[in-house]
């Protein structure tokens, strides 16, 4: 079994969010406190969904706590078809499309110049 990120989206209507997480089969919902009135609604309507607030960015690079590695012990060849992380689409045609995005993948868009300047339908053609 191999674990992906989603990120729901805080401009998606709550029924879109949870279409989206019944449809990836999610487990686990980690929010930014930003988002914990999202999370108690999708608690409410997905009683095995586990969720846990996270710390900003900012908590994180303010605190004093030790942090340790995680330790990636997979080569590439292994893991090159691994899920990474599911993206999803705005919705602004209908509901929003989640697809998955692999190890491979996202190392391809890591390595290509501007790869933040790609938009969903750049990544979908590697």
């Amino acid at each position: 079994m191999f674990s992906k990120i989603l990120f729901i989206s805080p401009r998606n209507q709550v029924t879109q969010n949870q279409s989206m997480l019944v449809g990836t089969d999610c487990k686990a919902l980690f929010y930014a406190q930003e988002l914990a009135p999202t999370a108690q609604i999708l608690k409410e309507r997905l009683t095995r969904l586990t969720i846990q607030r996270v710390q900003s960015l900012g908590e994180i690079l303010q605190t004093s706590d030790h942090t340790h590695q995680y330790i990636f012990e997979k080569s590439f060849e292994e893991a090159r078809d691994d899920p990474c992380l599911i993206l999803h689409s705005s919705g602004s045609t209908g509901s929003s499309t989640p697809f998955v995005v692999t190890e491979e993948t996202s190392l391809t868009l890591l390595r290509r110049p501007k790869a933040c300047d790609y938009d969903t339908w750049d990544i979908l053609r590697y």
